[in-house]
């Protein structure tokens, strides 16, 4: 999208390009640094971090950019110490509770440091916005929702058929997954049903728990009628 109204946009990740699940728009300069390797021990892990640092700071200063928008809590601390140096102001995006999602002590210890010096935070809720007030000031938060873009054809229900209604998430416990089969249970079979599609650790339990309230699929992909 931002491409297409004209802005030079450079997309930098950690991972290598070969291994985007997505395809990009031709207009956007990706760059994939490879640096996803698994550290073997706190020491090894603090070098990897620094490279990171120092590479997504030389990838940044290549594009001459004039604003970074970062994505997810440790790659915010990330960016926001590379580009500091750099003078490029960041924005950092909060895709997940940060008191609900734990980075670990020296983590914690970063971001507490790191946030403040951001040029504006991002959370998709407004009770995500108000925890982000324990590291960023009320006057630079912002909430976006996620995006959804419209459809130009809507499919029409047939009302002789159950409602079919999809979720699609990590199969984890923060995303209450339990309680919205528990709800579906509720609802009569021949009024509607209900498809999972993802993967994740609480896959099993979500199963047995499907398996024993009825009309509820739980698959790794969506399955179109």
């Amino acid at each position: 999208h931002w491409a297409g109204c004209g802005h030079q946009v450079t997309l930098i990740t950690l991972d290598q390009v070969e291994t985007d699940a997505f395809p990009l728009d031709s207009r956007v300069n990706r760059v994939g640094l490879g640096m996803m390797s698994e550290a073997s021990n706190p020491l090894q892990g603090l070098w990897n971090n620094l490279r990171r640092v120092s590479e997504i700071r030389k990838a940044v200063r290549a594009t001459q950019a004039a604003i970074a928008v970062s994505l997810t809590d440790k790659m915010n601390v990330v960016a926001l110490l590379a580009c500091r140096p750099l003078r490029v102001p960041v924005v950092i995006n909060e895709r997940n509770n940060p008191v609900q999602q734990h980075m670990g002590g020296f983590w914690e210890w970063l971001r507490r440091r790191s946030y403040p010096k951001c040029q504006m935070a991002v959370a998709q809720t407004n009770e995500v916005a108000q925890q982000l007030q324990e590291f960023v000031g009320a006057d630079r938060l912002h909430v976006i929702p996620n995006g959804v873009k419209e459809p130009q054809q809507y499919w029409q229900e047939d009302p002789s058929r159950p409602a079919r209604f999809l979720a699609v998430g990590r199969l984890s416990p923060q995303k209450g997954f339990d309680l919205l089969i528990k709800a579906m249970a509720r609802v009569p079979a021949h009024m509607a049903t209900l498809q999972i599609a993802g993967t994740g650790p609480d896959k099993a339990r979500l199963q047995d728990l499907s398996s024993r309230l009825g009309h509820v699929e739980i698959c790794q992909s969506f399955k179109s009628p």
